[in-house]
């Protein structure tokens, strides 16, 4: 009786532990590391079987459901997901730091604020209304690199009227001395300086403006506070700073002088 109880027992052991390593321990080894391959791969014989099963299957289902409650799917947090990122930096295909860096500022982008990432107005380069645009104007315009002008009321530099475009000065002969009331303003749009970057982001896709003035009291003169623009919110999502042939600083914040290369230059890579 003792004999056949070993034996028994034995053989049991072996059973399990074959059946355990088998289907269980070998599958899920393989399966974690080439899951998609394996599943696309037997995805025609899984749906046979399911489509045969269905009239068993799916009233069974649909009891369960409203017995126990649909299934809920699992979702993570943001800080779940920029962790899960940097788990990815090896691997077969491991992202890259710029990669990661850009999905991880595009995770960032609804919590962070205008007011936190804008130019303050008295860094911002702006005009009067009443400014003479002669030939020392126009070459002071020319040399700070920007194509876009705030102007403001004169003698109030936080009420702006509107904004002024370089191109509209291509054929503007600086001879004239006409002052910037002279020409036609763009919408100078205005807003408040909690809204987050993903809405700023939204309002330039219209194509009304790539230039924002952030204001204390949007729509009632005197509330500036700064400026926000299109490279600005591009520079959040890459989390980079973006300078280009006419940058003075590399931003506004640390004021460090921008490096600047010789007028022949190769990209490598």
């Amino acid at each position: 009786m003792l004999t056949t109880l070993q034996i028994g027992g034995g053989i049991a052991a072996v059973v399990i532990s074959t059946a355990a390593i088998g289907a269980e321990i070998i599958p899920q080894s393989i399966c974690v590391r080439h899951g998609l391959s394996i599943g696309a791969t037997c995805a025609p014989f899984v749906l046979a079987p399911m489509y045969l099963l269905a009239p068993v299957a799916w009233p069974i289902a649909a009891l369960l459901d409203r017995v126990l409650g649909a299934e809920s799917a699992h979702t993570y947090k943001k800080a779940e997901l920029k962790s899960f990122l940097q788990f990815h930096r090896t691997g077969e295909e491991p992202l890259r730091d710029d990669e990661i860096s850009i999905l991880n500022g595009v995770l960032e982008l609804n919590t962070k604020k205008v007011m936190d990432i804008m130019t303050p107005i008295g860094d911002a380069v702006t005009l009067s209304s009443d400014t003479i645009l002669d030939h020392p104007t126009i070459d002071f315009m020319l040399s700070s690199g920007y194509s876009r002008f705030p102007i403001h009321e004169p003698g109030k530099p936080f009420a702006y009227v509107g904004l002024l475009l370089v191109k509209k000065l291509l054929v503007y002969d600086p001879a004239k001395a006409l002052p910037v009331s002279a020409f036609a303003l763009s919408i100078l749009p205005e807003a408040n300086p909690n809204i987050n970057c993903f809405q700023a982001l939204d309002y330039f896709q219209t194509g009304r403006a790539h230039l924002l003035l952030i204001s204390r009291t949007p729509g009632v003169a005197g509330g500036a506070m700064g400026v926000i623009t299109l490279e600005d919110i591009i520079e959040e999502i890459i989390s980079e700073e973006i300078v280009d042939e006419t940058d003075w600083y590399e931003d506004n914040t640390s004021k460090k002088r921008a490096k600047r290369m010789t007028t022949a230059a190769v990209m490598r890579g």
